[in-house]
């Protein structure tokens, strides 16, 4: 691309650039604006315009091109939603087609009574507001689980009933990982969960300023009612705008937050911060269920590259222990020992054991496998190597991570990056205790039979 005069000294103009995320408009000789583009580093992104390889669009583009100035931004978050508000605006002729063209995702609000946020290329339905069109849907995406983790609002399409008679809970690893305030779970009311919805409205079209105001105010309202749980929201909220340079960077933040959020990525996460030698690919639940002592259950989940495989929970009735001894220890240690008796006749390899417990726990489990054999051919009676043990402890504040890995106890505190094995642990308490109902409703009806 050999460069007219005027290019040469756009260039050089460049060059003074700042090096920071922003938007660009491009101008023909009569001020008009023909181009408004987005850039994490304007300096770079504009210097790529004056390069040798260019499409024919773009050296057409360019050949109009008489001035280029910039907007800086605070984030590369607020240079995306910019972009779209200016081409929504301005509709400059190189844009134009972002305006009519379907194939160009939009990102949608619903008017229901708890809106839910998400992405489509559909547009005109009268039921959501939109905002948009946006060049990359890669970016959107990125974009979308940036607003998440500061507004929380929901993805899903359950549905919410306002009712609690109606209601049916249905909790996702989002809830657990504080992406969504869960209000199918009724943690947020319907007013608090409209002004969410209000706040990112405001944040979608650059009421930044005003917006920061409402939240502080709303902050002190909600602290002045003793309503100190909705109040950290909002602070919380405050503290991710007044940081948005690091919360809406679209580069390598948004490809670690990208990781922590797929399955295998928490999986990484967990060996990361665990020290464990291999992926967890293998997790397996165990959790123990009864009232008093009566009814003793116990349950194990399974899950498989970070997802609940439900066809392979199982669940034991508590044989040992006699009726109405509380022993959590003998229980657990009973639930384990028939477990890994029937994996070693599998050949089944678990990377990771977890329980409900604590270090009490841990050193109970782990005699277990002193006493178990693998008895395949050719290793005849050959002890086997326990999997590291992770026991999962309630605290007055959060949870407590205990890793028994090669003897020695390790303790972890809770985060987002281990919220994976509390979700883990949940869902063995909850098929634990479903099958302990079930036995103690055929225990009354049987005893209601022999009274009649």
């Amino acid at each position: 691309m050999v460069l007219t005069m005027n290019q040469n000294r756009l260039r050089k103009k460049i060059n003074r650039f700042p090096q920071t995320s922003g938007v660009y408009f491009m101008r023909d000789i009569a001020g008009k604006v023909i181009y408004v583009g987005k850039a994490t580093n304007l300096r770079s992104r504009l210097t790529s315009y004056f390069q040798t390889f260019l499409t024919t669009k773009t050296q057409m583009m360019m050949q109009e091109v008489a001035s280029i100035t910039y907007r800086k931004t605070e984030s590369d978050l607020d240079a995306l939603l910019l972009e779209a508000r200016l081409i929504k605006e301005l509709q400059p002729r190189y844009n134009m087609r972002l305006t009519d063209d379907k194939t160009f995702p939009l990102l949608a609000i619903t008017k229901e009574e708890f809106p839910r946020v998400f992405i489509t290329r559909e547009r005109g339905k009268r039921d959501n507001i939109y905002y948009g069109p946006f060049i990359s849907n890669t970016d959107l995406r990125n974009a979308l689980r940036t607003l998440q983790r500061i507004f929380r609002f929901r993805t899903c399409k359950y549905k919410i009933y306002t009712d609690k008679k109606q209601s049916i809970p249905k909790s996702c690893l989002l809830s657990h990982i504080n992406l969504c305030s869960a209000p199918c779970l009724s943690k947020i009311n319907q007013l608090n969960y409209r002004e969410t919805i209000n706040s990112l409205n405001d944040f979608l079209i650059g009421k930044k300023i005003s917006l920061k105001k409402r939240l502080e105010e709303l902050m002190r309202e909600a602290s002045h009612k003793l309503d100190y749980e909705n109040a950290a929201i909002y602070r919380d909220q405050i503290r991710s705008l007044e940081n948005i340079s690091n919360v809406g960077k679209l580069g390598l933040f948004y490809e670690e937050l990208l990781i922590s959020e797929t399955p295998l990525g928490k999986l990484r996460l967990i060996q990361e911060i665990l020290g464990l030698s291999n992926i967890p690919l293998h997790i397996e639940g165990i959790d123990i269920s009864d009232i008093k002592g009566n009814q003793a259950v116990g349950s194990v989940v399974v899950f498989i590259d970070g997802e609940p495989v439900k066809d392979l929970y199982r669940r034991f009735k508590i044989k040992k222990t006699p009726e109405g001894v509380s022993d959590d220890y003998s229980r657990m240690k009973e639930v384990v020992h028939r477990r890994f008796s029937r994996l070693i006749q599998t050949n089944t390899k678990v990377d990771l054991l977890l329980i409900d417990g604590g270090k009490g726990h841990l050193k109970v489990v782990s005699t277990v496998f002193d006493n178990l054999l693998d008895w395949t051919p050719g290793q005849a009676g050959m002890k086997i190597k326990p999997p590291p043990i992770v026991g999962v402890a309630k605290g007055t504040k959060t949870e407590t991570i205990y890793l028994l890995k090669d003897g020695t106890i390790t303790k972890f505190r809770m985060n987002n990056n281990l919220r994976l094995l509390d979700y883990i642990r949940d869902e063995a308490h909850r098929f634990a205790k479903k099958y302990h109902h079930l036995r103690r409703s055929k225990e009354t009806i049987k005893y209601g039979a022999s009274r009649t």
